[in-house]
């Protein structure tokens, strides 16, 4: 009914221009919100001496493929554990930590039963551990330098990221990884404020760590894996 009246009321000539209208200050705004994403998280961009080396891979399940198997291993914010599934398939962990179902430690009592029903096997065997809670506290917990590699998916924002990283850079081997999806950059993660791209980068630089594998998709959320450069 409004739609009918509007075009009944309002001349075609005008109707175009208000769309025009419309169509530039949602150009502008965007813009805006790009430009204030800059400037609060300046780009970091990294030399050819931190991916020297770079394996590019087709997707996430060939990352996996890629990693130490039998190893020592943690995920951080394992959900429903679909991922951690693929995490002990491919790589058969010798031990897997599930550290905190979420960012925050707020789960559902369901979400928690099926995780620990979905491995209820191999927690019993000793193979998977389940630490429920916020997963940056449980990650704190884990002793210095006794993991082989480490998952990282929920976290989006550059704070957050920031804190992963210096946290993970104490918790994994010399020759250890830090592995995770989201390394990404476009108008979506703009939009979510990610921060990704440029914690990983600015962490790399600060820490002489490289970029060693990253994934191709289509869809363009890639996953990486940084770890330490040769001293």
């Amino acid at each position: 009914m409004k739609q009918a009246l509007y075009r009944i009321l309002i001349p075609k000539s005008w109707r175009e221009r208000i769309y025009q209208a419309n169509i530039q200050r949602y150009e502008a705004s965007r813009q805006a919100s790009w430009q204030l994403a800059d400037e609060l998280i300046p780009a970091t961009e990294l030399s050819s001496v931190f991916i020297a080396g770079l394996q590019v891979v087709t997707d996430r399940n060939a990352l996996l493929k890629l990693m130490p198997k039998c190893s020592v291993v943690a995920e951080l914010g394992a959900g429903r554990g679909d991922f951690s599934w693929q995490i002990l398939s491919i790589t058969k962990p010798k031990k897997l930590h599930l550290l905190g179902i979420s960012s925050d430690g707020l789960y559902s009592e369901s979400q928690a039963w099926l995780l620990e029903n979905k491995f209820r096997a191999e927690v019993n065997a000793g193979q998977i551990i389940i630490n429920h809670g916020a997963a940056i506290k449980m990650l704190k917990a884990v002793s210095d330098a006794s993991l082989d590699w480490i998952y990282v998916d929920f976290v989006h924002s550059f704070d957050e990221m920031t804190t992963i990283l210096e946290t993970c850079e104490m918790k994994v081997k010399e020759n250890g990884f830090i592995v995770g999806r989201n390394y990404i950059n476009r108008y979506v993660a703009v939009r979510e404020e990610f921060g990704v791209v440029e914690a990983i980068n600015a962490f790399c630089k600060r820490s002489r760590w490289k970029m060693a594998y990253l994934t191709h998709e289509a869809h363009r959320n890639l996953s990486y894996a940084i770890r330490r450069m040769q001293r």
